[in-house]
């Protein structure tokens, strides 16, 4: 790729590592349903103009309701809920990337593909890491923090795997965000009633960080990381695109440290190396 082509894949990268630190500074004002809830508000009113009903959409109707429910609802209730509860971002960040190697196992299980002896070197590696940093003392006495984590990798892993019956299909990435704005929020905001959370009191006292990480997790991660990606995977390969993957745990980590004065314990650094390798080497050989 040209160095200018580089650039833009590493600064999206940048963008879903911030993510998770912008995600930490939202959940610590706002209750993590209701949080979920006002993100796909604001991108169902942006993307509002994108949204089709069109005869690509009603004959993969199926297959983009599944991933629209499982990345939307699954993977941001669980990730922003997680969040409320640790201590810091850094550990539910490396956590997450358990969805890669989930979503290999998916795809060994459910659609009968080969995996190379490399990738299960690539996806021990990553657990391993995982649960090095899951014991480590950042996350040690938050369990229902790592626990809600993992299933937040197993949605994200469930959906990557249903996005390639979409790959075959016209439908944009707008259109397919907008439709998972508009279904999503008003179950999370169901969620959020449910479990009694503050949402008028939280709304009337939140300050200009939360508003700013709100419109942060909304709009730059969707329409400059989400849109940003399926552009470049438009000119590119995705043997080209997919290593640089695991520089989104590098730039999250590097966020969380200088936005939320997170400290890193030799044991984590350990786990997050031996995890971010292994990532590679999955997503390395996933590419070829």
């Amino acid at each position: 790729m040209p160095f200018l082509a580089i650039v833009c894949v590493l600064f999206i990268n940048a963008v879903f590592g911030g993510a998770y630190v912008f995600g930490k500074i939202g959940v610590n004002h706002f209750p993590p349903f209701l949080f979920a809830t006002l993100r796909f508000l604001l991108v169902a009113i942006v993307l509002a103009p994108f949204l089709r009903i069109n005869r690509e959409m009603l004959s993969y109707w199926k297959p983009a309701l599944a991933f629209c429910l499982m990345m939307g609802v699954g993977v941001y209730s669980t990730m922003y809920w997680s969040l409320s509860l640790a201590n810091g971002a850094s550990a539910i960040l490396i956590g997450t990337q358990l969805a890669t190697p989930i979503a290999v196992l998916i795809g060994v299980w459910l659609l009968a593909e080969k995996v190379l002896h490399r990738v299960w070197i690539g996806i021990a590696l990553t657990m391993v890491g995982v649960f090095v940093v899951g014991f480590d003392t950042v996350i040690l006495g938050y369990p229902m923090a790592f626990l809600l984590v993992i299933i937040s990798a197993s949605f994200y892993a469930g959906a990557n795997v249903v996005s390639r019956f979409l790959r075959e299909s016209s439908i944009s990435t707008l259109n397919l965000n907008a439709w998972m704005a508009l279904l999503s929020c008003p179950i999370l905001l169901l969620f959020s009633f449910l479990s009694g959370e503050p949402w008028e009191q939280s709304i009337i006292e939140a300050s200009w960080e939360s508003w700013e990480a709100l419109l942060y997790s909304s709009l730059v991660v969707s329409l400059i990381g989400h849109v940003g990606l399926f552009t470049m995977l438009n000119r590119y390969s995705i043997a080209t695109i997919m290593p640089y993957y695991v520089f989104t745990p590098i730039f999250g980590i590097l966020g969380a440290i200088i936005l939320l004065d997170e400290s890193l314990t030799a044991r984590f650094i350990f786990g997050a190396v031996i995890a971010i390798v292994g990532l590679f080497i999955i997503n390395a050989k996933k590419a070829n």
